[in-house]
């Protein structure tokens, strides 16, 4: 017994193995090759295979990455899983989830040539719903089945309009609607169907019979639905259950003209039929009718017999199909695994999509940003560099002046004492003279402190003569001449990388007399319009050949 249950649930695992390899093999293929594995199953009698197939398709749906004819595809999947659904896996809520997603992507997407088969499927299922759970739903039923209709037409599927026609014509019948019935004779007689279509000579015989039964001709009606042409080159499904219609119809039309006998021998027709071609819902009919034709005779027996017949037989499909989906528990649970992963991958790259696209726009807006401020301090490079020139022209033209002018001889070697307290214009010129000779040659300029007294101390002047005159000469105090010469010194000697090539920026404001670097870095920028640090890199870089060493 261990053995037996051992080689069970070791058949078990070898079929769940296989399965999931298959997936993730087929998962790998693209859809158009899986749509034509489904066929190829579907002629196998392999649903299991096709389901899966179909299913993958159908979880690939992207209105964003996919094709038209991609989107199409997963379409036509979604429906023809609902379909399994309601079927084969007897699962009708899914199958209804299933067909109203695959009806209302068709309907955004505008898959018009999806719609008609999605309609006529809504339709059957709701048919399948009342039978089994006994819910009035013909008239949603026969308003899905018009849609079809009307679209069919439109996308000349001709095939889905016969179809569904002879669909409407048995609901129709069966609820004793004839104007129903006579809708759908006017909307063939008004269709213009090609010679070519498979379905047309039956349907236009069928549609006769019709006529004849809305005009109480039953005879005649009766003889042309016994007379019918073959149905050819459609599947045995459809073949067999337009069949199962016309039996029905044939044999309401006998039961309301009392010929019992022949009504007997079609329901027989009807149950052979069914059996034959696997048709639950018509074996299920054929117990009913053989119900209400013992009902007609009177014979309440065999009535009641079939009645409970009747209500076994459906009761035992639905055990069936509840028994068949725990069969099938396992393999769609396998089918739901598989949908789960395929949202949380789908969901993963669409964050990881989400991500990326943050992360571009980010290091978009960042090489954005380094791109302006690489053209900023290009641009205030190339203004350094403009000013750089600029005073580098100004220090040449200042040296060749200060040359020419020691190159005279001096006028007076002496400054001279005053004795009074104001000063006439010649000797105020004079001064400035002494003061800007002073000013331009002393290395005393450089020292710190340095000011007016110690200028004054130098040319012997006193000291309200030495500031009165530079006042009115230079048209500043004495503080703001001593920077202009001591940032002009230091422009020298950035510029003189022979004798000052390994000064730092504190090193060149020490020499001048400045012992604050921030202190001199704000006098130079606000002279030069350079920073120190740029200017000397600049003239680390080559000096120019205007600039001289200062004597």
């Amino acid at each position: 017994m261990v053995a037996i249950l051992l080689v069970c649930a070791l058949a078990v695992m070898a079929e769940d193995v296989t399965f999931m390899t298959n997936r993730r093999q087929w998962e790998k293929l693209p859809s158009e090759t899986l749509m034509r594995m489904a066929k190829q199953f579907e002629l196998k009698d392999l649903p299991d295979s096709m389901f899966v197939c179909w299913t993958i398709v159908a979880n690939r749906y992207d209105e964003h990455k996919q094709t038209d004819s991609e989107q199409a595809m997963s379409i036509r999947a979604i429906l023809n899983s609902g379909i399994m659904y309601a079927e084969y896996y007897h699962d009708l809520f899914k199958a209804h989830t299933n067909l109203l997603r695959a009806r209302d992507l068709a309907e955004t997407q505008k898959c018009n040539d999806i719609l008609p088969g999605i309609y006529l499927s809504l339709g059957n299922l709701y048919l399948e719903n009342e039978l089994f759970h006994q819910v009035e739903n013909h008239d949603d039923c026969l308003q899905l089945y018009w849609k079809s209709v009307h679209l069919a037409k439109q996308q000349k599927q001709w095939d889905v309009f016969h179809c569904v026609l002879i669909s409407i014509a048995d609901l129709a019948f069966a609820r004793n609607k004839l104007s129903d019935l006579n809708k759908v004779i006017l909307e063939y007689n008004q269709t213009a169907i090609p010679d070519t279509v498979n379905l047309r000579p039956f349907t236009q015989q069928f549609c006769k019979g019709l006529t004849y039964l809305t005009n109480q001709d039953y005879e005649q009606a009766i003889t042309t639905f016994r007379q019918l042409p073959p149905i050819t080159q459609t599947s045995n499904k459809q073949k067999a259950e337009i069949e199962a219609i016309v039996h029905n119809i044939l044999l309401h039309v006998l039961m309301e003209q009392g010929r019992y006998t022949e009504a007997f021998d079609e329901i027989n027709n009807i149950n052979r039929h069914s059996k034959e071609n696997g048709l639950a819902v018509g074996q299920i009919n054929a117990l009913k009718y053989y119900r209400e034709y013992y009902s007609r005779l009177n014979d309440h027996v065999l009535s009641d017999y079939y009645d409970l017949l009747y209500l076994r037989s459906r009761d035992s499909i639905l055990n069936n199909a509840q028994i068949n989906n725990f069969d099938k528990a396992r393999f769609l649970h396998e089918i739901d695994k598989m949908n789960a992963e395929v949202k949380e991958l789908t969901y993963k790259e669409q964050t990881k999509e989400r991500i990326l696209w943050i992360v571009g726009a980010f290091s978009l807006i960042a090489i954005t940003l380094l791109v302006l401020l690489y053209i900023s301090r290009r641009r205030i490079q190339e203004g350094y560099q403009r000013l750089y020139r600029q005073n580098v022209e100004l220090l040449a033209a200042d040296e060749a002046k200060r040359q020419a002018e020691a190159a005279q001889p001096e006028a007076m070697s002496e400054v001279p004492k005053y004795s009074h307290n104001q000063m006439d214009d010649d000797v105020m010129d004079e001064l400035w003279l002494q003061i800007k000779r002073v000013m331009e040659t002393s290395e005393e300029i450089f020292h710190d402190p340095f000011g007016v007294d110690q200028l004054a101390d130098l040319l012997g002047a006193k000291r309200n003569y030495v500031s009165q005159t530079i006042n009115t000469k230079a048209g500043e105090p004495f503080p703001t001449l001593l920077t202009e010469y001591r940032i002009r010194e230091a422009c020298r000697r950035m510029n003189d990388q022979e004798h000052y090539g390994n000064y730092s920026v504190e090193g060149i404001a020490q020499s001048v007399g400045y012992g604050s670097r921030s202190h001199f870095a704000k006098l130079f920028k606000a002279a030069t319009g350079v920073p120190p640090s740029a200017y000397m890199k600049m003239c680390k870089a080559g000096t120019p050949p205007s600039a001289t060493t200062p004597s």
